[in-house]
């Protein structure tokens, strides 16, 4: 009986530190995109489709912090891999611009327009910044 105990004890603390890990983590993603989403507004006709881990992702946040275009561009970010939410209103934008089946970030939502990958939406932002 002793060793079951120690068994969902062991399991109730392993499932704990997972879980204020994640938040943490989170936490901590959400807080490094506070730099480039300083100015970002939450509703905007530009969305930005980001996930915390994601590589390329990392790529467009860098290139967005480095050139302040928070400041000069009217644009939301949405985190899609640990908000539902936002991961569902990413396959509504995606089915409207005519894709379906999986979809990957980052992905900009322009008005209509869907753009995929990080060099595609460093370009878009590059220009948005050059028509100034």
């Amino acid at each position: 009986m002793k060793q079951n105990q120690k068994i969902v004890v062991s399991s109730i603390l392993f499932l704990l530190i997972m879980f204020f890990g994640a938040s943490t983590v989170y936490k901590e993603e959400k807080q490094a995109v506070a730099g480039v989403s300083g100015s970002v507004k939450e509703d905007s006709d530009i969305i930005l489709f980001y996930g915390v881990t994601c590589p390329h992702c990392k790529n467009v946040e860098a290139y967005l912090e480095e050139n302040g275009v928070a400041e000069r561009v009217d644009f939301a970010m949405k985190e899609v891999y640990l908000d539902k939410g936002n991961a569902a209103l990413l396959a509504e934008k995606a089915k409207a611009c005519g894709r379906t089946g999986s979809i990957g970030v980052p992905f900009l939502w322009n008005d209509g327009e869907c753009i995929s990958g990080d060099t595609k939406i460093i370009e878009f932002f590059k220009n948005r910044i050059s028509e100034e």
